[in-house]
This record gives C-alpha cells, structure tokens and sequence, in this order.
C-alpha cells in the first residue's frame, strides 16, 4: 500500500465531521454500516472514526 492509500485509510474523522463532509444524518450514516457499505473503526472510547475511503464511499 503506498503512502497516498495509507494516509486515506486512516479512521481520523467522528461522525460529526462525516455528516458535514457528506450532508447525511448520522442515522443515514449508520444505515449505511449496517448495510455494510463502510465499516468504520472504533476510538477507545468506542466512537466511530471514519476515513477518506469511507466518506468517499458515502
């Protein structure tokens, strides 16, 4: 994986930020992880964090 596909795979954005980026509710946003469209990781707090491949994929 080269640098560029590592950096846009990096879970670093909270739902929040996602529903800007992307005009979706969250609600919207879960719907499509349950559909299994992006599965984003999980903080230690167990809060979604998404990545540039997963807002891309919304």
């Amino acid at each position: 994986m080269g640098e560029k596909e590592l950096r846009r795979s990096l879970a670093v954005f909270p739902i929040g930020t996602v529903m800007k980026l992307t005009d979706l509710t969250a609600r919207q946003i879960r719907y499509y992880e349950e559909q299994r469209l992006i599965t984003p990781e999980r903080s230690d707090t167990n809060r979604r964090m998404y990545s540039l491949n997963d807002v891309d994929r919304l």
